[in-house]
């Protein structure tokens, strides 16, 4: 597993001389160089740059979305900025994994995709269905208390959705290249394992802070 950012995902650098040759030329060694210095360089920006815009755009959707922080901004703006900042670790560390899968193989666990937030739709489907559970006289009681706790819990949704949508722009900003080299079943791993692994512990995390 890759334990260092800074030098990348790609495959390390090989000497492009025969196999059969066993005394690289000085032009070849410092061309060799050169390429590994320019890899790592690349892969340090990539990794500074994704340090330096996760925890800001994690905080604005906090900010955003829960109007307990949003209203308390100043009270929370602190704990908010750095429990993000613990994020661009948790992050690579997932990434860094399915990519020593995509590169190794191995089993994968069955994960389940990122919940969108529940539709009106569905939740009036759900209704119909609960509802011919309860006595009629309750009907009305009932849909009042429905509706009222399905607003409530969609905030939470919209919340923990928008987390997910949040991560994943700003990591494939930065790292767009290398997750386009993973088969469709390791990156489909990555981000179930981006929701699971990272999303919903950040907002754990978050609602700890109430």
């Amino acid at each position: 597993m890759l334990r260092n950012p800074f030098l990348g995902i790609a495959k390390p650098l090989k000497p492009n001389i025969n196999p059969k040759q066993y005394i690289m030329s000085a032009e070849e060694f410092l061309n060799f160089i050169k390429r590994s210095e320019e890899t790592e360089a690349y892969y340090k920006a990539l990794y500074e740059g994704f340090s330096k815009q996760l925890p800001t755009a994690l905080a604005e959707v906090v900010f955003n979305y829960l109007p307990k922080f949003k209203n308390n901004r100043e009270k929370y703006e602190k704990a908010v900025f750095e429990t993000a900042t613990k994020y661009i670790r948790e992050i690579w560390d997932e990434f860094d994994s399915v990519n020593s899968l995509n590169a190794n193989g191995g089993p994968m666990a069955d994960l389940n995709p990122a919940k969108k937030p529940t539709s009106k739709e569905d939740a009036e489907q759900k209704r119909l269905k609960e509802i011919k559970e309860i006595p009629k006289q309750h009907h009305k009681g009932y849909t009042k208390v429905f509706w009222e706790s399905y607003e409530e819990e969609l905030v939470g949704e919209i919340f923990v959705y928008a987390v997910y949508e949040k991560m994943k722009e700003v990591f494939t900003k930065f790292y767009i290249d290398d997750i386009m080299e993973f088969d469709s079943a390791y990156l489909r791993y990555f981000d179930r394992g981006l929701y699971l692994m990272c999303t919903l512990r950040f907002v754990d995390d978050i609602y700890s802070l109430l």
